[in-house]
């Protein structure tokens, strides 16, 4: 299948700043976070630094370049999440795929095995509550000791009800947060008063967008600080 991260190493170094760049611009259009889109801009430099040491042969060493192998797999393990948040947010837009550099390129290997839509529902608990933030544990319903995600899913968005009571249909739901991380820290803002009622849901994603099924609602009131009992 091709792939918006090119091929060569040089040539995805480039691309990778260029991508960082765009998010840090406009990252709050996407609902994405502060801290995802630091790490972003980290590992993009990080990334880029590692092909100009390999680059010069007074420096192209085996751990070297053992070096710039690990520095394209972490910047690919937080680009890849961020791209299809954006693209699951910009409903196939191509204006916004072409903006971003989301466009297919050659790809950087062979077949690739299509991920499967979700269709399972995250374990959702909340651990924290400290005002109006709060911290979510995100789990597989089916394996809830493990702390990684599927193979199939690359993260998942947050959703927020203020009310007493929620609704069934999950387009009345406010998207509040995408993440790609299955323990997350998010802001509801301080527009609430202390001691709102508001409902936490979740839906997983895989890496071409698709949803799965809504989390069991999880309810829990603002301006209380301290830790939940999971």
């Amino acid at each position: 299948m091709p792939d918006f991260i090119p091929r060569k190493d040089i040539t995805a170094a480039t691309w990778g700043k260029f991508f960082a760049e765009k998010v840090a611009a406009d990252w709050q259009r996407f609902n994405l976070q502060a801290d995802d889109v630091v790490h972003l801009v980290q590992t993009a430099e990080a990334f880029s630094q590692a092909i100009a040491i390999v680059s010069a042969p007074g420096t192209r060493t085996s751990v070297a370049v053992i070096a710039k192998n690990n520095a394209r797999a972490a910047f690919e393990r937080v680009a890849r999440p961020i791209a299809a948040m954006i693209r699951a947010q910009s409903n196939d837009d191509r204006t916004i795929a072409i903006t971003f550099g989301l466009g297919n390129g050659p790809g950087r290997s062979g077949r690739r095995r299509r991920a499967r839509k979700p269709n399972t529902m995250p374990k959702l608990t909340i651990t924290k509550v400290d005002g109006s933030r709060l911290t979510i544990s995100l789990r597989n319903v089916d394996r809830p000791s493990h702390r990684s995600m599927d193979a199939d899913i690359s993260g998942a968005f947050i959703y927020a009800y203020f009310g007493k009571d929620y609704p069934a249909d999950i387009r009345e739901w406010r998207q509040v947060y995408g993440t790609s991380r299955a323990l997350k820290t998010i802001d509801l803002g301080g527009s609430h008063r202390p001691g709102a009622q508001v409902w936490i849901t979740a839906r997983w994603r895989n890496p071409r967008g698709e949803m799965g099924p809504r989390a069991v609602p999880v309810m829990t009131f603002l301006g209380y600080c301290g830790s939940i009992a999971a």
